[in-house]
């Protein structure tokens, strides 16, 4: 899924970090919606960014994407899975079964579908706050964010993990974990872009 803003950005929403909110957000303040249609070339309305281009060039936007903490992301994933019905696995067993195989996976990266092309990062951690930086710095109107398919039931993200799971976990996103700034416990609160 991405929204555009002509002459000011793009937005390009990874799956987990409250880019339905932040979509309909940006709607407020003019944002267009990108139909993919047939061309998507992503799961569902996640269209991957070497596809979009080729129909949008963006070239005067800035491009805007948002990460969120592996650790916390994975949990929501896994919660998200089994409320929707599709299966009760233990937390391990979806991480290995679903998650090395996701289209959303590439590369043992979960941000790989458009942090590469990304200008500016917004973290979901500070979304709002991050969020009302990036319009400022484009004089554009604030907008509030409102909270869309929350999980319910979820407690804090570390107590799902044991030593096992955060390990594979470290296996698999280690290098991207490092690499975005976030640890187990916690995210730093900057970013240098084009990471």
């Amino acid at each position: 899924m991405a929204v555009y803003i002509p002459n000011k950005l793009v937005y390009l929403a990874h799956t987990r970090v409250a880019s339905n909110a932040t979509v309909n957000a940006l709607g407020q303040i003019g944002a267009i919606y990108i139909d993919t249609g047939e061309w998507g070339g992503g799961t569902g309305h996640h269209a991957v960014f070497p596809e979009i281009i080729k129909h949008f060039p963006f070239d005067d936007e800035l491009r805007v994407s948002t990460v969120r903490n592996h650790y916390d992301a994975l949990v929501t994933w896994w919660i998200r899975y089994t409320q929707k019905g599709k299966g009760n696995p233990d937390f391990l067993e979806f991480l290995k079964d679903k998650v090395a195989d996701s289209p959303f996976v590439k590369d043992n990266r979960l941000y790989n579908r458009h942090l590469p092309y990304t200008d500016h990062v917004l973290r979901y951690e500070n979304l709002q706050a991050d969020l009302d930086a990036l319009l400022l710095s484009l004089a554009l109107p604030k907008v509030e964010l409102q909270a869309i398919n929350v999980t319910l039931g979820k407690q804090n993200y570390a107590t799902y993990y044991t030593p096992a799971i955060k390990d594979f976990v470290d296996d698999i996103f280690g290098d991207e974990i490092q690499e975005l700034g976030y640890c187990f416990e916690g995210s730093i609160t900057s970013l240098n872009v084009n990471t």
